[in-house]
């Protein structure tokens, strides 16, 4: 992440709220690819105010017992790490932006635009990741 800011603050931890407020300062402005805002909210960075709006609609059904374990950006790795002719390579991971458990499947989400869902990069990374995992985890992508 770029200015050293962190994805996760504890708000609950000694300091949390400085650190949190320190951390909007230094959030980098400027124009971006797409006309989308970093938001902090409850502890953690969304790429955009929609993905907050999906995170607070996950909440809200946790908290009615509709989904279990929601976790925000989780980590996936899609190739492991390797050397080849002594270079080595690194790790290509998929980080989404939510995962939870419904009805004992485990599913995980991704909430884009019209306009973001159409990145080649993220097609690309997004297809590595439903063929490794189709097996283990239903992939749900959220158009807001």
């Amino acid at each position: 992440m770029t200015n050293d800011i962190p994805d996760v603050i504890d708000l609950t931890a000694p300091g949390g709220r400085d650190q949190a407020k320190k951390a909007l300062k230094k959030r980098k402005k400027g124009r971006t690819r797409y006309p989308h805002r970093r938001v902090f909210y409850d502890g953690y960075w969304f790429d955009s105010e929609d993905e907050r709006a999906q995170y607070k609609d996950l909440v809200f059904r946790q908290e009615a017992g509709e989904i279990a374990d929601l976790t925000c950006h989780p980590a996936f790795v899609l190739q492991p790490a390797f050397r080849e002719n002594g270079k080595s390579e690194l790790a290509i991971r998929y980080t989404a932006d939510f995962q939870y458990v419904e009805r004992d499947r485990v599913v995980v989400e991704e909430v884009k635009s019209k306009h973001t869902r159409k990145d080649a990069a993220y097609n690309i990374r997004r297809r590595l990741f439903i063929f490794k995992y189709r097996d283990n985890v239903e992939f749900r992508e959220v158009v807001r």
